[in-house]
């Protein structure tokens, strides 16, 4: 009950869903065994109806009494038959797994059968997306995801998902190299401001930091905080 509702839960938080391609090459094996009794019996009912039958008509009045003729034939088929049900089930088991994938704000989760793997944006290396294969780039492996009908749109989804994790990165560096206090400014204004022009100038210096203003703009600011703040004191 607690990995069904994780699924959900990551389902709901899903940004795409990987949708794959269905496996079908072990249904051939269904459809031949359907195949060798249909051909098998039309092939004796042509023969019952036809000149060719291989008794008289007293001996085998319909068709079901006839095939009794070839019931080591018959027995033969079914024993094939059922080698072929066998063959596609065990196929399906171990050879076609259930596949998911999930591409979230946090991380990618990519299921195969029982297996789970979730990949962190921060160590992808590399993503390519070729028609229906993604390839996922990690230290020492490389992930191949095949049967991925949407590869392309995965592919853009992570891209989008490791530039916005890697602004985030930046902005949050940035916020920790900005200054706490006028004595942290990188160059000196060359005056001993008021604490209230301080805090003006250090506001100003912290969007420049975040590349929210330019230096033309902080220029342009500061200039005006100092015209504003130092002239009541000139006048004195």
């Amino acid at each position: 009950m607690k990995n069904k509702k994780k699924n959900k839960i990551a389902f709901q938080n899903a940004i795409i869903t990987g949708v794959f391609k269905k496996t079908f090459w072990p249904w051939l094996f269904i459809i031949a065994a359907v195949a060798i009794p249909l051909y098998t019996y039309e092939c004796l009912l042509i023969e019952f109806l036809g000149a060719d039958k291989i008794c008289s008509d007293t001996c085998c009045s319909n068709f079901f009494s006839y095939t009794f003729h070839y019931t080591p034939q018959i027995d033969k088929m079914w024993i094939v038959i059922a080698g072929l049900v066998a063959v596609a089930i065990l196929c399906r088991i171990l050879f076609v797994r259930k596949r998911k994938l999930i591409v979230s704000a946090d991380a990618i989760t990519y299921k195969k059968g029982c297996k789970v793997r979730k990949i962190s944006y921060s160590l992808i290396q590399g993503i390519t997306a070729k028609r229906t294969r993604l390839t996922l780039k990690v230290p020492f492996k490389k992930f191949k995801i095949r049967r991925l009908k949407n590869a392309i749109a995965v592919r853009d989804a992570i891209n989008a998902q490791i530039q916005a994790s890697n602004a985030k990165k930046a902005t949050e560096k940035a916020v920790e190299e900005q200054p706490t206090s006028i004595s942290d400014l990188p160059y000196n204004i060359g005056i001993n401001l008021p604490v209230a022009a301080q805090n003006k100038v250090l506001y100003f210096q912290n969007l420049l930091a975040s590349k929210v203003i330019t230096p033309e703009q902080y220029e342009r600011y500061t200039q005006k905080v100092l015209a504003t703040e130092l002239a009541p004191a000139e006048e004195k």
